[in-house]
């Protein structure tokens, strides 16, 4: 490991911090893709 050891925790919590963020966006990307009706099954029905 190159640099002091003080130089460490604020990239830490840096990368901690933009992580949390990332993996919050993809929830949220994942619960919308969930939840969004694209009319499967529609394309077979007879009126």
């Amino acid at each position: 490991m190159r640099g002091p050891l003080s130089n460490l925790f604020p990239n830490l919590h840096h990368f901690s911090a933009r992580l949390e963020v990332l993996r919050t966006r993809e929830a949220t990307h994942e619960l919308l893709r969930l939840r969004t009706w694209r009319l499967e099954g529609f394309n077979n029905k007879s009126v």
